[in-house]
């Protein structure tokens, strides 16, 4: 629920991504800044890209470790 409401309008409800919103593909095999839950943690939290917004000011820390495993559990990205 967390990643559909947030997540999904730049990055696909599956994670296969949208690019013309600038939202990369989060399923699949490996994450443009590294698959580890410690890249993925680091990105939804100081995001490296100029599109996405940095979740630390919007979620608490439960929250942002349920979105980590969640899109570090679809499998990578690009």
């Amino acid at each position: 629920k967390l990643f559909a409401d947030n997540c999904a309008v730049c990055h696909g409800e599956s994670g296969q991504g949208n690019r013309e919103v600038g939202g990369p593909r989060l399923a699949g095999r490996a994450h443009l800044k590294g698959d580890s839950r410690e890249a993925v943690l680091s990105q939804i939290t100081s995001p490296q890209m100029g599109v996405m917004p940095n979740w630390n000011t919007r979620f608490d820390s439960a929250m942002i470790k349920s979105l980590t495993l969640y899109v570090h559990s679809l499998g990578g990205g690009e």
